[in-house]
């Protein structure tokens, strides 16, 4: 697995540690002919409903996320190494009750290792 699924791994984990009883679910597998998909599911913060598309934006911070130490270029950077690989990214979220992040990837990206392999677009994962 590549630097840009952990940003968004990492990202579940930080954004549930404050809750009572943090849970981050990962599920990875085939999804469709020629598509892998793996879904990162938190009880975190979530994400107001009309922020979402400013998601991937580089250095956007949004509001349910002010009190986390970030730079804001984790996941517009996840996204384009995604997107030069074919993959899409879709997120789920309501605010105060968590997120859903679901990256659907051709089998050949992953079956080649290109998205572990991506160093185009190096960054620290916030």
């Amino acid at each position: 697995m590549g630097d840009r699924q952990h940003n968004v791994i990492h990202n579940a984990f930080k954004y549930c540690s404050t809750q009572p009883e943090p849970m981050v679910e990962i599920f990875a597998g085939p999804s469709a002919p020629g598509q892998y998909t793996i879904t990162v599911r938190d009880n975190g913060i979530g994400i107001p409903f009309n922020q979402i598309d400013r998601l991937f934006q580089p250095f956007e911070r949004l509001s349910s996320a002010k009190s986390f130490s970030e730079e804001g270029i984790g996941l517009t950077t996840a996204k384009r190494v995604l997107d030069k690989h074919g993959a899409s990214v879709s997120i789920q979220s309501v605010e105060g009750d968590g997120t859903t992040v679901v990256m659907s990837f051709p089998n050949q990206a992953i079956e080649s290792n290109d998205l572990a392999s991506d160093t185009s677009h190096t960054g620290r994962t916030t």
